[in-house]
């Protein structure tokens, strides 16, 4: 969006908030994003007030709470009259994907099940997300094992399983979550044999153990 006064905007995960040197308004965090509260560090008295891309906003005193912002919004605080305020600006960068729950399926797993891992999370900035997934067996990283599925071959019995999933926009990484599963244990016996579809006498069944 384009500002009454026309502010300077940066770009990039590198811009930093902007201090003017007016006198005694400075703004924190350096390098804000959307989400996060912001704060006008004030020296002396004055009326605070607040605009977003050179917008009023119906927000008062030293703090901001910028949920629902985007990155590359321009805030700006303005500290004492009309025609004499102290100020200072801030650009919004990018906000890395929070992963708010890992679902994990089968449960309980056997040896011989393909296991499902299932990332939920969200973008602050409304970004598109991508997940990146690291399976482990007994602490061991599984090679190749990056998607979603662990093939069932990957494990046996009594082997200790967790994924690591990491989520992505186009800009940055965020935080690793980490899952545990747990040890697989026995397979179900099932059923090696079955009779032919002619057969009319006596059948005895085989049940072998995994």
């Amino acid at each position: 969006s384009c500002s009454k006064d026309e502010p300077k905007q940066a770009s990039g995960p590198e811009a930093r908030a902007q201090a003017h040197s007016s006198g005694g308004v400075t703004l924190m965090p350096e390098e804000p994003r959307a989400g996060a509260m912001l704060r006008a560090l004030v020296t002396g008295d004055g009326e605070v007030r607040w605009e977003r891309n050179g917008e009023p906003l119906m927000a008062s005193g030293e703090t901001l709470p910028t949920a629902g912002f985007k990155k590359g919004d321009v805030i700006r605080v303005l500290v004492g009259p009309p025609g004499a305020e102290k100020t200072a600006e801030a650009v919004l960068v990018n906000a890395p994907p929070v992963i708010r729950s890992v679902r994990l399926s089968p449960r309980p797993f056997h040896k011989g099940d393909d296991i499902t891992a299932e990332a939920q999370g969200f973008d602050p900035d409304g970004d598109a997300v991508s997940y990146k997934y690291e399976w482990t067996v007994n602490g061991e990283s599984v090679y190749g094992a990056d998607e979603q599925m662990l093939p069932s071959g990957s494990f046996v019995r009594g082997d200790e399983v967790a994924v690591s999933v990491t989520a992505r926009d186009s800009e940055s990484a965020g935080e690793v979550f980490k899952a545990p599963f747990g040890r697989a244990s026995n397979a179900p016996p099932k059923f090696s044999s079955a009779p032919p579809v002619d057969f009319t006498g006596r059948f005895i069944y085989k049940p072998v153990v995994a």
